[in-house]
């Protein structure tokens, strides 16, 4: 199974619902000072075709690609500090 047939899942599984998903990554995120990074072209590609519908022309894709590394950050903060604990010779 690839890492986007691990993501299907039905209707009765899903976690965050639409007024959530609205809220958590639909919104306009305040940056102040901003980070280049890359994405592939088929990433961008994709997300551009249905955030203008989804966001209603009312967040960017910059907005919407920085709500969801926030999210994924707190949804796997536990995880993530784990593996950096585990991974670090000196904590900082």
């Amino acid at each position: 199974m690839n890492f986007m047939e691990s993501l299907k899942v039905n209707n009765a599984d899903v976690v965050i619902r639409q007024t959530d998903f609205e809220g958590i990554f639909l919104k306009e995120a305040k940056i102040k000072d901003r980070r280049q990074i890359y994405i592939s072209k088929e990433a961008y590609d994709k997300v551009s075709s249905y955030l203008k519908y989804i966001g209603k022309g009312n967040v960017s894709l910059v907005s919407y690609v920085d709500n969801i590394l926030f999210h994924h950050m707190e949804e796997y903060r536990e995880t993530i500090n784990e593996l950096y604990n585990s991974n670090i010779s000196t904590p900082l």
